[in-house]
Protein backbone atom coordinates (compact mmCIF):
# COMPACT_ATOMS: atom_id res chain seq x y z
CA UNK A 1 0.00 0.00 0.00
CA UNK A 2 1.43 3.37 -0.98
CA UNK A 3 -0.81 6.44 -1.23
CA UNK A 4 -2.81 5.64 1.90
CA UNK A 5 -5.43 8.42 1.79
CA UNK A 6 -6.10 7.70 -1.87
CA UNK A 7 -6.22 3.95 -1.23
CA UNK A 8 -8.62 4.32 1.68
CA UNK A 9 -10.97 6.31 -0.54
CA UNK A 10 -10.63 3.74 -3.32
CA UNK A 11 -11.26 0.82 -0.94
CA UNK A 12 -14.40 2.40 0.44
CA UNK A 13 -15.82 2.89 -3.05
CA UNK A 14 -14.69 -0.38 -4.66
CA UNK A 15 -16.98 -3.42 -4.40
CA UNK A 16 -15.50 -6.15 -2.20
CA UNK A 17 -12.67 -3.88 -1.01
CA UNK A 18 -14.29 -1.91 1.81
CA UNK A 19 -12.91 -4.44 4.28
CA UNK A 20 -9.41 -3.08 3.62
CA UNK A 21 -10.50 0.41 4.70
CA UNK A 22 -12.18 -1.01 7.79
CA UNK A 23 -9.07 -3.02 8.69
CA UNK A 24 -6.94 0.11 8.22
CA UNK A 25 -9.25 2.10 10.52
CA UNK A 26 -9.04 -0.66 13.15
CA UNK A 27 -5.24 -0.79 12.83
CA UNK A 28 -4.76 2.98 13.08
CA UNK A 29 -7.14 3.12 16.03
CA UNK A 30 -5.25 0.46 17.94
CA UNK A 31 -1.74 1.60 17.00
CA UNK A 32 -2.32 5.29 17.72
CA UNK A 33 -5.13 5.30 20.28
CA UNK A 34 -7.60 6.93 17.87
CA UNK A 35 -11.32 6.71 18.62
CA UNK A 36 -13.05 4.41 16.10
CA UNK A 37 -16.41 5.96 16.97
CA UNK A 38 -15.22 9.16 15.27
CA UNK A 39 -15.13 7.46 11.87
CA UNK A 40 -17.15 4.23 12.02
CA UNK A 41 -20.75 3.32 12.84
CA UNK A 42 -21.29 0.88 15.75
CA UNK A 43 -22.22 -2.06 13.47
CA UNK A 44 -18.92 -1.76 11.59
CA UNK A 45 -16.97 -1.58 14.86
CA UNK A 46 -18.82 -4.64 16.19
CA UNK A 47 -18.09 -6.54 12.97
CA UNK A 48 -14.38 -5.68 13.15
CA UNK A 49 -14.19 -6.71 16.78
CA UNK A 50 -16.02 -9.99 16.17
CA UNK A 51 -14.04 -10.92 13.07
CA UNK A 52 -10.74 -9.93 14.67
CA UNK A 53 -11.52 -12.20 17.62
CA UNK A 54 -12.56 -15.08 15.30
CA UNK A 55 -15.94 -15.41 17.01
CA UNK A 56 -19.06 -16.88 15.49
CA UNK A 57 -20.44 -13.59 14.21
CA UNK A 58 -23.77 -13.54 12.41
CA UNK A 59 -23.90 -9.86 11.44
CA UNK A 60 -22.53 -8.37 8.23
CA UNK A 61 -18.91 -9.18 7.49
CA UNK A 62 -16.46 -6.36 6.95
CA UNK A 63 -16.58 -6.95 3.18
CA UNK A 64 -20.38 -6.56 2.98
CA UNK A 65 -20.89 -3.02 4.28
CA UNK A 66 -21.76 -0.12 2.03
CA UNK A 67 -19.73 3.07 2.64
CA UNK A 68 -22.71 4.74 4.36
CA UNK A 69 -23.33 1.71 6.59
CA UNK A 70 -19.73 1.53 7.77
CA UNK A 71 -18.34 5.07 7.81
CA UNK A 72 -19.63 8.12 9.65
CA UNK A 73 -17.22 10.17 7.54
CA UNK A 74 -15.51 8.98 4.39
CA UNK A 75 -11.71 8.82 4.44
CA UNK A 76 -11.33 12.09 2.52
CA UNK A 77 -13.17 13.89 5.37
CA UNK A 78 -11.51 12.26 8.38
CA UNK A 79 -10.91 14.17 11.59
CA UNK A 80 -7.50 15.91 11.64
CA UNK A 81 -5.85 13.40 13.98
CA UNK A 82 -6.83 10.56 11.62
CA UNK A 83 -5.59 12.44 8.55
CA UNK A 84 -2.28 13.16 10.28
CA UNK A 85 -1.70 9.48 11.11
CA UNK A 86 -2.57 8.39 7.56
CA UNK A 87 -0.15 10.95 6.12
CA UNK A 88 2.62 9.99 8.57
CA UNK A 89 2.27 6.33 7.55
CA UNK A 90 2.29 6.95 3.80
CA UNK A 91 5.49 5.45 2.36
CA UNK A 92 7.91 7.60 0.42
CA UNK A 93 10.50 8.95 2.77
CA UNK A 94 14.14 8.30 1.84
CA UNK A 95 15.04 4.68 2.42
CA UNK A 96 18.61 3.55 2.89
CA UNK A 97 17.66 0.06 1.73
CA UNK A 98 16.50 -0.87 -1.77
CA UNK A 99 12.76 -1.32 -2.27
CA UNK A 100 10.97 -3.92 -4.40
CA UNK A 101 7.53 -2.86 -5.67
CA UNK A 102 5.12 -5.41 -7.16
CA UNK A 103 2.07 -3.99 -8.94
CA UNK A 104 -0.81 -5.15 -11.11
CA UNK A 105 -1.97 -3.20 -14.15
CA UNK A 106 -5.61 -4.12 -13.38
CA UNK A 107 -5.46 -3.88 -9.58
CA UNK A 108 -8.63 -2.18 -8.34
CA UNK A 109 -7.59 -2.26 -4.67
CA UNK A 110 -4.17 -0.61 -5.06
CA UNK A 111 -4.35 1.16 -8.44
CA UNK A 112 -1.20 1.29 -10.51
CA UNK A 113 -1.41 5.10 -10.65
CA UNK A 114 -1.05 5.23 -6.84
CA UNK A 115 1.93 2.90 -6.92
CA UNK A 116 3.62 4.92 -9.65
CA UNK A 117 3.07 8.09 -7.61
CA UNK A 118 4.91 6.44 -4.72
CA UNK A 119 7.70 5.21 -7.01
CA UNK A 120 8.21 8.72 -8.38
CA UNK A 121 8.34 10.27 -4.88
CA UNK A 122 10.69 7.57 -3.57
CA UNK A 123 12.97 7.95 -6.60
CA UNK A 124 13.09 11.73 -6.15
CA UNK A 125 14.31 11.09 -2.60
CA UNK A 126 17.06 8.76 -3.79
CA UNK A 127 15.54 5.38 -2.95
CA UNK A 128 16.67 2.51 -5.18
CA UNK A 129 13.48 0.99 -6.64
CA UNK A 130 12.93 -2.28 -8.45
CA UNK A 131 9.47 -2.16 -10.03
CA UNK A 132 7.72 -5.32 -11.22
CA UNK A 133 4.42 -4.60 -13.01
CA UNK A 134 2.35 -7.60 -14.05
CA UNK A 135 -0.77 -7.68 -16.22
CA UNK A 136 -3.11 -9.01 -13.52
CA UNK A 137 -5.09 -7.61 -10.65
CA UNK A 138 -4.64 -7.47 -6.89
CA UNK A 139 -4.53 -11.22 -6.41
CA UNK A 140 -1.86 -11.91 -9.06
CA UNK A 141 1.35 -12.11 -7.07
CA UNK A 142 4.42 -13.43 -8.79
CA UNK A 143 7.57 -15.08 -7.52
CA UNK A 144 9.75 -12.17 -8.65
CA UNK A 145 9.71 -10.57 -5.20
CA UNK A 146 10.93 -13.74 -3.55
CA UNK A 147 13.79 -14.02 -6.05
CA UNK A 148 14.67 -10.35 -5.54
CA UNK A 149 14.75 -10.79 -1.74
CA UNK A 150 16.83 -13.97 -2.03
CA UNK A 151 19.33 -12.07 -4.22
CA UNK A 152 19.58 -9.30 -1.60
CA UNK A 153 20.14 -11.79 1.21
CA UNK A 154 22.80 -13.55 -0.90
CA UNK A 155 24.62 -10.25 -1.43
CA UNK A 156 23.94 -10.13 -5.17
CA UNK A 157 24.36 -6.64 -6.67
CA UNK A 158 21.32 -4.55 -7.51
CA UNK A 159 20.51 -3.79 -11.10
CA UNK A 160 19.64 -0.30 -12.26
CA UNK A 161 16.93 1.52 -10.33
CA UNK A 162 13.56 1.66 -12.09
CA UNK A 163 13.19 5.39 -11.59
CA UNK A 164 12.48 6.26 -15.20
CA UNK A 165 9.01 4.70 -15.26
CA UNK A 166 6.20 5.55 -17.63
CA UNK A 167 2.63 4.50 -16.90
CA UNK A 168 1.52 1.68 -19.26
Amino acid sequence: ATELAELLNTSVRTPNAIGYALMAAWGFSHAYGLDLTQVLHPAAIESLTAEAACEEYTGPGIWEFSPDEAFKVLPDNMPPEWSRVVLENTPGKRSSVPVFVHAGERDLVIPLAAILKYVQRACEMGTHITLDVHSGGHEAVGASGQAWAADRLAGEPLGDSDCEVEEP
